[in-house]
């Protein structure tokens, strides 16, 4: 059937990728700015996606791992418009303003906020795209602007950190790790 043979238009491609990836993108986004900001750097990454379509990648997965990158240089203009403390504040009390799923229930736990706070931001950013966001480690690399191997060192140390601050707050509850 000739219809068949007509590939979709990239209004049409676009659509099915923001209903795909979206959700996803303003998670990530709102953990960082907080869930008042999140809209506005959500709608500003795929504004920019729609302005660069033709730049994105074909393959599936680097289009996703695009999405993100831009988001998380969106999310340093939202960032760079207001002080890191405040990052911070807006961040936990979004996680005790939400119904949450697994993955906010996790990150609402206060000891969970404490350590992804605690975190240095290329660390917090590689676990949350990897982690939560379920992007692979090599497309979370691209989303972060770094290689792959950058990018697991990153999860490794992250991992570790995060491994041993829960072993010293069990041993300091006196509980054994």
């Amino acid at each position: 059937m000739l219809l068949e043979a007509v590939p979709p238009s990239p209004a049409a491609e676009f659509e099915a990728l923001f209903r795909a990836v979206a959700p996803g993108v303003r998670r990530f986004v709102a953990r960082t700015v907080g869930p008042d900001a999140a809209d506005d750097v959500v709608n500003e990454t795929f504004a920019t996606a729609w302005r660069r379509w033709a730049d994105l990648p074909c393959d599936e997965g680097m289009r996703r791992a695009w999405i993100y990158r831009t988001a998380h240089h969106e999310i340093g203009h939202a960032l760079r418009s207001r002080g890191r403390r405040q990052r911070t504040a807006e961040r936990a009390a979004s996680h005790r303003d939400q119904q949450p799923d697994e993955t906010e229930r996790v990150l609402g736990d206060d000891r969970v906020t404490r350590l992804l706070a605690g975190l240095p931001d290329t660390d917090r950013d590689a676990l949350e795209l990897v982690v939560w966001g379920g992007l692979t480690p090599s497309e979370a690399a691209f989303a972060l602007g770094c290689s792959a191997t950058a990018m697991r060192a990153r999860l490794m140390r992250a991992r570790r950190r995060v491994e041993k601050a829960l072993g010293d707050e069990q041993v300091s509850q006196g509980v054994r790790p």
